[in-house]
């Protein structure tokens, strides 16, 4: 229990209020690292090349990691498009999903994945198969985590900035 009284002064006089005492309940906090894994190469059309060359299916995967001490609840994960930063010749591409599992079981082919809760030393998995229209590279991979304010900040984050890793499938 915690209480506290208050002292102040008032026309002169001294008065102090106590306040009742009360139970604070502090749960632990879950801590989340995110590892993404994704191919250096996709394969699709060349337009270097006539012939028009068919699209690869790639995979996209990542793995969430619960290193906190608390219950991730209701955990979803909402993942970006996919972007080539950098093409000299202005051609459009475009990435399709054509399927997506969480934990092994299908799911909607949506980057928006829904983890449900995860427990503290637990790990889930979400695996989205990918097109894109033409062959290309993944020179850089980055993600971006947004914080509430109105909860923190950055400072309550579950998911502290060195906790976001990128792999290369080879």
């Amino acid at each position: 229990p915690v209480g506290a009284f208050v002292r102040y002064t008032q026309g002169g006089e001294e008065n102090t209020i106590d306040v009742a005492p009360d139970t604070i309940r502090v749960m632990p906090m879950p801590i989340l690292a995110l590892d993404y894994f994704l191919p250096i190469d996709v394969l699709g059309d060349d337009p270097a090349t006539t012939p028009i060359e068919p699209v690869v299916p790639f995979p996209l995967g990542l793995r969430i990691r619960n290193v906190g001490a608390g219950i991730a609840k209701n955990l979803k994960i909402d993942s970006g498009q996919p972007k080539i930063v950098e093409n000299y010749q202005g051609l459009l591409l475009n990435f399709a999903i054509t399927g997506s599992s969480v934990n092994g079981q299908p799911a909607t082919p949506s980057l928006l994945v829904n983890f449900g809760d995860l427990a503290p030393d637990a790990t889930a998995t979400a695996a989205w198969q990918m097109t894109c229209s033409l062959t290309g590279r993944f020179v850089s991979f980055g993600a971006k985590i947004s914080h509430a304010d109105e909860l923190g900040g950055q400072v309550t984050s579950l998911i502290p900035e060195e906790n976001l890793r990128t792999f290369a499938l080879v």
